[in-house]
């Protein structure tokens, strides 16, 4: 009986009014692209045309769209009362009296939209600025550069821009350090790449897209490491899904040994003695990827602050400068960026900079050997799942990342980058 009720409710029929050319290509690619980054469609769905990936939605019938199809992506919508939105912000605690109303018509996709405009408009939300000094930035603006020096193009259509303020040193004594901030990237939130320079703490390239999925980050991070860095020490922030599953593609490739990880505790058994006292048994595991706490995001705002104050000539690139600029206080005591900026480049920089102030055993884990840095004010500052098992001995030699030669790869960027 439920076979037979499928078949005749109304999102099943087909809709004889309309064709598959009044469904909007970008609310359909919109889609795939959520369902690809969060691991339910394949990536290939995202080469389909508009009429295959219907099909394969089951959404077409003899060529025709269905009713839900057109509830979903159509943006010529004929009359459809339960494709209608009203809202209203109502004065006190009743309804008796509203002081803004709107009415919205859409597709699926277009109410959500519609009804978060309408809350955030009427959202009080407040910050303060950090601190940072409006001096100290006007520093920063007057040395970063507006153009690269150079870039790269990654992905299959070259798509994905990384931007290069300076030359990568290959010395295996100075590995460049990749600080990786992952996004859903659906809406405003974006995946952002700082890479620093571990001699000096300069920015070297940044990358940033808010519609890389999470596949071709893993992909991207993969083939830059392979060809240009291989000495590189890769940290990636691993709260949430996002960036739990770019590192675990990268673990099942051989850049796994220039992810940052660290040592922690694990409860592996618990014993209860029959009275009280229960006793618990605990190994070391690696755990690949930093973890933002919020003792540890107090630690990244503290570094922002030192690197504002005393190393102004090293933030490179007008898109952090720009970035720094909105960063605020929310009420929550959250530092974050305010409601229409963004903070991922400054969060992937941020990321870089803590394994090298904090990082443990970078010297015998990656071959960085720390030295002075020297702020602008010219003056010498000294610088000391995805779990597996910790080996106590687990020291890496140099032949393990396999020094390159910097002309070899210097060549190799040469006749890969596209200049501007």
């Amino acid at each position: 009986m439920g076979y037979y009720w499928d078949i005749f409710t109304l999102e099943n029929q087909i809709a004889d009014e309309y064709d598959i050319s009044d469904l909007s290509e970008k609310q359909i690619l919109n889609a795939v692209r959520m369902g690809v980054r969060g691991g339910r469609m394949p990536e290939s769905a995202l080469s389909l045309s508009t009429e295959d990936i219907l099909k394969r939605l089951s959404l077409l019938k003899d060529g025709k769209p269905i009713q839900a199809a057109v509830a979903l992506f159509c943006d010529k919508l004929h009359y459809t009362p339960q494709l209608k939105l009203r809202m209203a912000r109502f004065k006190g605690i009743n309804k008796n009296e509203f002081v803004d109303s709107q009415n919205a018509s859409g597709c699926f996709f277009d109410l959500p939209d519609a009804g978060m405009s309408f809350c955030f408009k009427h959202l009080n939300l407040h910050g303060k600025v950090i601190g940072l000094n409006r001096e100290d930035l006007d520093i920063i603006e007057a040395q970063v550069k507006e153009e690269p020096i150079n870039i790269l193009r990654f992905g299959k259509a070259g798509q994905f821009v990384m931007k290069f303020w300076d030359s990568i040193s290959v010395s295996s004594s100075y590995p460049p350090i990749i600080g990786v901030d992952v996004s859903s990237g659906i809406r405003k939130d974006a995946s952002a790449i700082t890479i620093i320079d571990s001699q000096t703490t300069k920015v070297l390239a940044t990358f940033k897209s808010n519609f890389i999925t999470m596949p071709e980050l893993a992909d991207l991070l993969y083939n830059f490491i392979t060809t240009y860095a291989r000495n590189a020490i890769c940290v990636v922030e691993n709260n949430g899904g996002f960036g739990s599953s770019v590192l675990q593609m990268l673990l099942r490739t051989n850049v796994k040994k220039n992810l940052y990880y660290e040592i922690k505790d694990k409860i592996i058994e618990e014993q209860f003695d029959g009275i009280s006292n229960v006793k618990k048994t605990s190994k070391k595991c690696k755990v690949y990827g930093a973890t933002s706490s919020f003792q540890r995001r107090n630690e990244l705002i503290e570094i922002l602050h030192q690197r504002v104050q005393h190393h102004r000539d090293k933030f490179a690139t007008k898109e952090l400068y720009d970035e720094l600029c909105t960063m605020v206080v929310k009420s929550n005591g959250k530092v974050e960026h305010s409601d229409d900026a963004h903070d991922d480049l400054v969060f992937s920089y941020l990321w870089a900079l803590y394994v090298f102030y904090h990082g443990k055993d970078l010297a015998t884990r990656f071959h960085l050997m720390k030295t002075e840095i020297f702020t602008d004010d010219h003056y010498e500052e000294t610088s000391y799942n995805l779990e597996e098992e910790y080996i106590d001995n687990d020291v890496l030699t140099p032949s393990t990342f396999g020094d390159a030669v910097e002309d070899s790869v210097q060549r190799k960027m040469a006749k890969s980058r596209i200049l501007l």
